[in-house]
């Protein structure tokens, strides 16, 4: 008897604990979307949209843990779902929200892992991103050499179109994609056919993976 009430006031107080952490959470979660639709200035209109795509994309969350699945196949399914609210999330923002929205992500990105200790994404980082592809493609000495000289160039242009000030947020982002998009095909033209194909299949097991 003795280890029955032990073990029933154990309980109590555990369920307690995870009650308290899950309202926690619960204030944390509606605090971040509050402070997010102040910064973005969202209309009623649009945190009304939130809110239904939201609720949507929960009830439908739920509905898939009870499917009769397999674990790739929830995870499949789980990802299928959370595009499409992502894209309709998307569809309410304004263009100027949207580029908020991105500079916010970038602003939290970059402060998280300057906390954990992470070098921020950069010149730095796209070094190292050409760094493995020339491991990983066995690059020759030419090809590298050609490769960095495409990046140095590419830095520079994107460079000098951020700070431009005769340029809107908007025309700066459009001319900083066309001088990436330039770059990946000048660096598809140094790479053999063989390597192509390898970076071509690197690139389609990320996307699978994400």
């Amino acid at each position: 008897m003795k280890n029955f009430i032990i073990g029933t006031l154990t309980f109590m107080m555990f369920s307690g604990v995870v009650n308290a952490q899950t309202r926690d959470t619960t204030r944390l979660h509606h605090s971040h979307h509050a402070n997010l639709a102040s910064q973005l200035q969202l209309t009623t209109e649009q945190k009304s949209q939130l809110k239904s795509i939201h609720d949507q994309k929960r009830q439908e969350l739920e509905a898939l843990k009870n499917k009769s699945l397999s674990p790739d196949q929830q995870k499949k399914q789980s990802k299928t779902l959370r595009k499409k609210y992502r894209e309709q999330v998307q569809s309410v923002y304004t263009p100027a929200q949207k580029e908020q929205l991105r500079q916010l992500k970038m602003k939290a990105a970059k402060s998280g892992k300057e906390r954990s200790g992470e070098a921020p994404k950069g010149s730095s980082a796209k070094h190292d991103h050409f760094s493995h592809m020339g491991h990983d493609l066995h690059l020759s000495t030419d090809q590298k050499e050609r490769m960095e000289k495409l990046r140095s160039e590419s830095k520079s242009q994107v460079d000098l179109v951020k700070n431009n000030q005769a340029l809107s947020t908007e025309e700066k982002n459009v001319r900083i994609q066309e001088i990436k998009k330039q770059q990946r095909q000048q660096i598809n033209s140094v790479l053999t056919a063989e390597q192509l194909a390898k970076r071509k299949a690197h690139h389609k097991d990320q996307k699978d993976s994400q």
